[in-house]
């Protein structure tokens, strides 16, 4: 790794791309965050304001929407609700406390505005929200520097109300609030560009999390606001491009096999991004150095990579090692249940012809065994063969491949006798060449065979001795066949010759030959792993030792189908378990990068899932391949410890999204307002309710006295 130092710097969603200088050690990496499309989290509200305000007297408020008449005398049945259901019952106390405290108005005069949001963290974010409103942005937002929002609440119709008045709560350097106009805080990291427009200005040297507030006819919509430093912003921003670049490079490609969406990408890396360290720390650590700026180091040509995939929906992950003393770090990917490493850096790096060099491309850990030390991440059954060295010149393995490629070699269709060979880097292929070259020679006195490194692997060069005798003419046809099997083959018909064929007599372009079948006198060849989906064409050669055979159609056209990518739903049933549903026995899937496994019923309980993602796809059919694979990437609800609180005989902080029970019954309730009044004394459990491909949130415990 002379002169080839790269640096790392461990990035992963939105928040990846913040490049600290304090975080790069020559070429490391945190290989968690580098493989995980992790979703930002919200942020939470600190638990205490640096400077706290004086609050006025909440005491003569009475609550918008009281859940139980306080003139009730009976106790309420509960809502039956199993932990996977919704209750479409209106909201009931299990037990009915008479003993109220004082009363609590519904809304909030002007005069009073600052004072209850700096009191939100008392009476919930939400105790003065109308629920026919609601703010037409989402509840936690992400703003670069220099980045407009446009502030907006709706009603139930999503239509924009006017006569909006906006505040934005600060908690550093102090706990203030400041009404958003022309003459805005800079202690808000905001500017104020036109009525309802803001525009981030974060001079600080972190992230600054604010909150949003919406004040509309004496009500309160909160939104917490997130504002990134330049710095941030910045690497935001180019994240961003790299991605939209991504897009319209490889916008074609989608309709590829797997093999060919990753050549493609390999290629783009390896012809159009220069090896170059960046000028200033971090530069050349991004995605953005290789896609956009075209030069960059290891971590660049990675992450470059990495973002073909994700974009071409090839699973992947990223990997870190050591070569000689210096850190690098590369690519591995699946293509039909095998993983495979890929390393662009090299493969740009070891061309001195200036072709593309492949040696990096699509091969296994025994591949890499002599030049760089790392943690194996997968079994030795769980790595690829079937693709292995696919794009090498003539990569073999096994005598029956040598033996095929002679008898192409020293057809009389064949123009010249030498072969050339490509093997693992390995002595003991010595053995593998020769045996497979003499199974179908008749002189073997004339052969010659020469060896040399290929940097990672072996080449031979084999002068075959030419067959002398004289070639027999032989007529054949090919054309397409459909049986019950496939729609995908072709036959070849030799007209009663006497001619004997195998799979190491055919030879195809443009997609795999999957077997090679006799059939009376004709033989078919199963064809699968084409290029592309879509039309297709096939390229098909006929060679036999001592054989010529007469003109006969060589390019076939196909219409190669797959399967629907399933839309399977993964239906939560509480913070750690759930159901796998909308399946069927025609699909297969796995946890994580577990080895896949056969649906058999339309549903799959999964326990302790946790938020590890779940991929489904559609299996094979004789008309059909295999289908995109859909991945459902888990969600959790969030924490309610901060949110959901007791106050002045209420539970504020509450909303739709929520549950509550008796602690340790069985059934939950469904939450329908944004408070619970009238509870009795004791312990109640709260939680963010499960829902479709998101798990609930933990358990919260309250206590109502």
């Amino acid at each position: 790794m002379k002169n080839f130092k790269c640096k790392l710097l461990a990035l992963g969603g939105v928040s990846s791309v913040v490049v600290l200088a304090s975080q790069l050690v020559s070429c490391e990496v945190s290989q968690k965050q580098e493989n995980k499309k992790t979703p930002n989290k919200s942020p939470l509200l600190p638990a205490t304001p640096i400077i706290k305000k004086e609050t006025k007297p909440l005491t003569k408020l009475t609550p918008a929407t009281p859940i139980v008449n306080v003139n009730t005398k009976k106790t309420l049945p509960l809502t039956k609700l199993s932990d996977a259901k919704k209750s479409n019952q209106q909201n009931t106390a299990p037990i009915i406390n008479n003993n109220q405290k004082s009363p609590r108005k519904q809304t909030v005069d002007e005069s009073e505005i600052s004072n209850q949001i700096l009191s939100a963290n008392l009476t919930g974010y939400n105790y003065y929200s109308d629920a026919n409103y609601h703010l037409g942005f989402e509840d936690n937002i992400e703003l670069k520097t220099d980045q407009e929002l446009n502030l907006k609440l709706l009603n139930k119709s999503n239509q924009e109300v006017n006569g909006v008045n906006w505040y934005v709560r600060t908690y550093y350097p102090t706990d203030e609030v400041y009404e958003i106009n022309q003459n805005l805080n800079i202690n808000s990291s905001l500017i104020f560009v036109a009525p309802n427009i803001i525009k981030g200005n974060n001079n600080e040297n972190k992230t600054k999390n604010v909150e949003l507030w919406a004040y509309y006819q004496g009500h309160l919509y909160k939104a917490n606001l997130k504002i990134y430093t330049k710095k941030e912003s910045k690497n935001v921003s180019e994240y961003e491009q790299s991605v939209k670049r991504v897009k319209e490079l490889s916008k074609d490609w989608h309709n590829l096999s797997d093999v060919q969406k990753a050549k493609k990408a390999y290629e783009w890396l390896t012809t159009n991004v220069k090896y170059q360290e960046g000028q200033y720390l971090g530069d050349d650590q991004t995605a953005y150095s290789a896609i956009i700026q075209q030069a960059s180091v290891c971590t660049g040509y990675a992450k470059g990579f990495k973002m073909f995939m994700d974009e071409l929906n090839i699973p992947n992950m990223l990997i870190t090692g050591d070569v000689g003393t210096e850190r690098h770090i590369w690519n591995m990917v699946e293509i039909e249940g095998k993983w495979y490493h890929v390393d662009a850096t090299w493969g740009i790096r070891t061309s001195f012809n200036n072709n593309i060099n492949y040696n990096y491309f699509l091969i296994n850990d025994y591949d890499l065994k002599f030049n760089r030390d790392y943690i194996k991440r997968f079994k030795y059954e769980q790595m690829g063969t079937k693709y292995r060295g696919i794009a090498l010149e003539n990569f073999i393995t096994q005598r029956e491949q040598v033996a095929k490629l002679v008898e192409k070699q020293l057809s009389p269709e064949s123009k010249t006798n030498i072969l050339t060979l490509t093997t693992p880097y390995n002595a003991e292929f010595d053995n593998v060449v020769r045996d497979g070259i003499l199974k179908k020679l008749s002189n073997r006195e004339k052969l010659h065979i020469s060896k040399k490194q290929n940097r990672n692997f072996l080449t031979y060069t084999c002068i075959l001795p030419r067959n002398e005798e004289h070639a027999k003419n032989a007529n054949i046809e090919i054309e397409k066949f459909i049986n019950n099997v496939s729609s995908y083959i072709l036959k070849i018909k030799t007209k009663n010759n006497d001619v004997e064929l195998s799979n190491d007599n055919v030879f195809v372009q443009g997609a795999f030959i999957k077997k090679v079948e006799k059939q009376n006198s004709d033989y078919l060849v199963y064809l699968e792993n084409f290029d592309n989906f879509g039309s297709a064409k096939v390229n098909i050669e006929v060679h036999k030792i001592g054989y010529k055979f007469k003109t006969y159609q060589k390019s076939f056209d196909f219409d190669v189908k797959r399967q629907e990518m399933p839309k399977a739903v993964f239906n939560a049933t509480d913070s750690n378990n759930g159901v796998l549903t909308n399946i069927d026995n025609s699909m297969e899937y796995r946890t994580y990068n577990n080895p896949w496994q056969d649906v058999t019923s339309n549903q799959i309980k999964l326990d302790n899932i946790g938020t590890i993602p779940i991929s489904i796809r559609k299996k094979s059919s004789n008309t059909h391949f295999a289908s995109e694979i859909q991945v459902i990437n888990i969600e959790k609800g969030k924490d309610l410890d901060r949110i959901v609180k007791y106050y002045n005989g209420e539970v504020v902080g509450v909303d739709n999204t929520m549950q509550y029970r008796i602690k340790n019954s069985n059934d939950w309730i469904d939450i329908k307002s944004t408070k619970l009044a009238n509870l009795a004394h004791g312990q109640y459990e709260f939680r963010v309710k499960p829902m479709p491909n998101k798990l609930a949130s933990d358990v919260f415990t309250l206590t109502v006295n």
